[in-house]
């Protein structure tokens, strides 16, 4: 309104006077066409660049409104200036007198008429002028809600990411309360480290020094087992020395026959304790401290491959012994050295069901059909031919027959 109120008081001033009116009977504004221009260049002086910013452009289209308002009051004050001169005109034609010149009267009108034609012309301009604004403003118009368009865009996206960042933010809080927790741990960690180190060197050295009695444990087993050796072969020894000082009184009063006989029976006996230390020599390698059913299994591979390499090549000086056979039992050799009551259908079964347990069933399947050919009582004829001793063979024989016995029924009944 303030510059609607400059264009008025700028249009007072530039009206021009009227020839032959006074001057209060002028009208109150005149716009020329060259205050016309100079108000067109003044607003596009004012406004360069209307896409500078959307508050640039909404400053631009108010003071555009602002001009388009003053072109109207121009039209409107021209539209009247025309009504009053054409009043005048037609008071000034009324009180003019027939004596007055007829030259004056035409200059005076042709005047007039020229004003009025200015004014026709200053209208159409005026129109021209307001019709390219209210274009310009229609196009301004669509910038603007162009730019409100994207400004309403950009707040929503501007809204989305500060949501986001908002939830990045308190995510980064989460996560700091997290690392500091972990952080907590980890000290706990570290100090629970550094205590279970204290421990597994403590324990490093218990280790240490359990391994080293170990070793000498086991060497003192082994020297143990050394010692019993010697002992038993000190105590055949004297058994032998005795049985000898007995056959030298009882080959006083004997014959050539018996003579022979007892020499036959001292090298069987010699030639059976070879065997027997042999084969003690053999076990040592299972020690009863370390028996189980594994190393039961593990020992009777061992024997019957020892057993197969023989092919039942055995004579008075290889004789067949307790220790030589491959018993399929679980039980500790040394159990067997006394007495081969323990060998029976019970030990059969238990060793073949373990042996079932851990072995592929093709492979077993062989075994049993291997075992069950071994320990065929025909087989074992000339094997106990060997043995010389009444008691141990028939205690061997029977012992055979059990197993034989008992594997049959195992493949018969398909117990396993």
């Amino acid at each position: 309104m303030a510059s609607i109120g400059r264009a008025h008081a700028h249009l007072q001033s530039e009206a021009p006077a009227f020839p032959g009116f006074p001057a209060d009977s002028q009208p109150s504004s005149q716009i020329s066409h060259d205050s016309s221009r100079e108000l067109d260049a003044g607003a596009r002086a004012t406004h360069p660049n209307p896409m500078l910013s959307s508050f640039q452009a909404l400053a631009f289209l108010c003071g555009l409104v602002g001009w388009l308002m003053l072109s109207v009051y121009r039209n409107r004050e021209l539209e009247r200036e025309m009504a009053f001169l054409q009043k005048q005109l037609a008071q000034k034609s009324a009180r003019i007198n027939v004596s007055i010149e007829k030259r004056e009267v035409d200059k005076e009108n042709h005047l007039f008429s020229l004003k009025l034609d200015k004014a026709r012309t200053d209208l159409r301009e005026s129109q021209r002028s307001t019709n390219a604004a209210l274009a310009e403003v229609q196009g301004l118009t669509e910038s603007l809600k162009a730019v409100q368009t994207a400004l309403k865009r950009d707040q929503a996206a501007f809204n989305t990411q500060k949501i986001q960042c908002d939830a990045a933010y308190k995510e980064c809080d989460s996560l700091r309360a997290q690392l500091s927790e972990k952080q907590r741990h980890v000290q706990i960690l570290e100090a629970k480290i550094s205590s279970i180190q204290v421990d597994a060197q403590q324990a490093r050295s218990a280790f240490n020094e359990c391994n080293r009695l170990r070793a000498q444990l086991a060497n003192r087993e082994r020297s143990v087992q050394v010692l019993e050796a010697r002992l038993a072969q000190l105590e055949e020894f004297v058994r032998a020395k005795e049985r000898e000082v007995e056959e030298e009184h009882r080959r006083g009063n004997m014959s050539e026959a018996e003579r022979e006989q007892e020499t036959r029976l001292d090298n069987w006996r010699h030639a059976t304790a070879d065997e027997v230390r042999r084969c003690h020599e053999r076990d040592a390698q299972w020690p009863l401290r370390t028996w189980n059913q594994s190393r039961a299994l593990e020992r009777f591979h061992f024997v019957a491959d020892e057993f197969a390499k023989m092919e039942f090549r055995f004579s008075e000086s290889r004789p067949l012994t307790a220790g030589t056979v491959p018993w399929p039992v679980l039980h500790h050799p040394q159990a067997l050295r006394s007495s081969l009551d323990e060998v029976g259908w019970k030990s059969v079964e238990e060793f073949f069901g373990f042996a079932q347990a851990n072995m592929a069933n093709d492979r077993f399947r062989k075994l049993l059909s291997t075992m069950q050919r071994t320990f065929h009582p025909d087989k074992w004829s000339s094997a106990h031919r060997s043995v010389l001793d009444d008691g141990l063979r028939g205690s061997m024989e029977a012992a055979i027959i059990r197993v034989s016995q008992a594997i049959n029924g195992i493949i018969q009944f398909r117990r396993f």
